[in-house]
């Protein structure tokens, strides 16, 4: 039976170092037979063919029902509406629907920004521009959509108090 190579090393070196310190017997050299088994070979693994290339969102991918884009977008713009509207409410005392009746200028160029703004990583070359492909350090996705659903929530619970009542809520 093949003996295993570490094994028959150490015998090897035992063997060489006993014949080495016994002062009493003649310097005669042993021998010991050893036989190697060649390690079992494993079979070759086929190569692994990379993965596809990420397909690059189109319009359409933005702006679908079920997809990303108009929650994001609007969000961002309820966002800023929130913050802009009850900001100058508190400054001015002007309600926030009549600011928005009044001044709607004001949120067509916050879109004009806003929106390129949210696809900017597709428009540089990359994959996709969705928010979850760079999910690190304080920035979350996740954190934008939810203050993005309490700003759209509050903006439309601030134009209703508002019409009902004509009073500012601030």
């Amino acid at each position: 039976p093949p003996v295993n190579m570490a094994f028959a090393t150490r015998a090897s070196l035992s063997l060489s170092r006993a014949a080495s310190t016994s002062a009493a017997a003649p310097k005669a050299r042993r021998a010991a037979a050893v036989a190697c088994a060649a390690p079992e070979s494993t079979p070759e693994a086929e190569p692994v063919a990379p993965p596809p290339a990420p397909k690059k969102d189109s319009f359409a991918d933005f702006f679908e029902f079920k997809s990303w884009g108009p929650e994001v977008v609007n969000g961002r713009l309820a966002m800023v509406a929130f913050f802009t509207g009850a900001a100058a409410e508190m400054a001015s005392g002007v309600p926030t629907l009549t600011q928005f009746t009044e001044s709607h200028w004001a949120f067509v160029l916050a879109t004009l920004l806003i929106v390129p703004a949210s696809f900017m990583p597709r428009f540089q070359g990359e994959t996709t521009a969705k928010p979850e492909s760079k999910e690190n350090g304080m920035w979350q996705a996740s954190t934008e959509l939810l203050n993005g659903r309490a700003a759209m929530v509050g903006l439309s619970a601030m134009f209703l108090q508002e019409a009902i009542t004509g009073n500012p809520v601030f």
